[in-house]
Formats: C-alpha cells, structure tokens, sequence
C-alpha cells in the first residue's frame, strides 16, 4: 500500500527541482488524472514557505487533521515530519496554538528545518 506520507519528500526540494520533478511527475501521471496531487504539493509547499508548517483536515483520513513540519534527517537525509494530530475540527479550531507548539519544539530541540527554526517561522 502506498502510504501518503511519502509526499513529504516534495517539500524538500528546491522550487527548480520540484518545478522539474512535477513536469515530469505530471505527464506521467496525465492519464491517471492525479492533476489534483501536484495542485496539492504546490499549494502545501506555498504554505509552508510562507507559514513554516502545514494544516489540513480530511486529507487522507475523514475526521483526521493534522498541522505538520517536514524536517530533514541528518545523516539519511530522509524527509520525516513532524506533526500535531487530532480531529479536523479541533486541528482547524487551535491551528494557531498548534503552530506555536511546534515551533517550540523545533526551538527546543534545536531542529532544523528548510522553513525555518522555531520563532523563525514566517506568519501570513
């Protein structure tokens, strides 16, 4: 089974390289009709540029929310993430406080991430 979480990865990614990668992603993938998955990479990698995390509710699991940072291993360089997980309408309700809690984590950890450290994160 494919697991969702594997799009992470994308985040990763500088914006020429993912341009390239979603080029060639999309024409593969035309037939398929998952136009819908490279809208959603870009629009997650727009947020976390310019917010330093991710929310989202009902994306893969109804009734599941989640506000996430990816961040990069440091010796695999694996992308893992980071995340706070609960019911959709509560994630959306305290998306802030999610948000403010993550970045305490980074800061606290001292991990480091493509969008920013702890209090570095960018606000809309």
């Amino acid at each position: 089974m494919h697991s969702p979480y594997r799009g992470w990865r994308f985040t990763l990614l500088s914006d020429e390289d993912l341009k390239t990668h979603l080029e060639r992603f999309g024409d593969a993938t035309a037939k398929r009709r998952d136009s819908g998955k490279i809208k959603l990479i870009r629009e997650v990698k727009q947020e976390l540029v310019s917010r330093g995390s991710v929310a989202r509710g009902d994306l893969f699991i109804q009734g599941i929310g989640a506000v996430c940072v990816p961040v990069e291993a440091q010796y695999s360089g694996e992308a893992l993430v980071i995340g706070v997980v609960g019911p959709s309408d509560r994630i959306s309700q305290h998306e802030s406080e999610h948000r403010d809690a993550l970045d305490r984590v980074l800061t606290e950890f001292r991990i480091t991430c493509r969008f920013g450290v702890g209090g570095a994160r960018k606000t809309a």
